[in-house]
């Protein structure tokens, strides 16, 4: 359901966007103008909708992504010049 409803909400901001593009041609009524800024963010958010369920629905609500709280590097590479190298040795020993 939450799938459904986050394509709902995706598709309505799609179809804002297009229906704000489409009123920068749009000639004629008041009341046209709403119809062209309107059907595409209802036809955004059908169709949203019916993709964000289908998505769900096919992968059976699994996600295909694992998330990672923290990133740990596990080995550091340090490049430093050659007159800089003994320096470089001394700071790595006291850490």
């Amino acid at each position: 359901m939450r799938a459904a409803l986050a394509g709902t909400a995706s598709g309505a901001w799609t179809g804002a966007l297009i229906g704000l593009l489409f009123l920068l041609f749009a000639v004629g009524p008041f009341l046209l103008w709403i119809w062209v800024f309107v059907l595409p963010i209802l036809f955004g958010a059908l169709w949203g909708g019916v993709f964000g369920f289908a998505a769900h629905w096919s992968t059976r609500g699994r996600r295909d992504f694992s998330s990672v709280h923290t990133l740990v590097a596990r080995r550091y590479n340090v490049y430093v010049g050659a007159q800089h190298g003994d320096r470089a040795i001394q700071y790595l020993q006291l850490a």
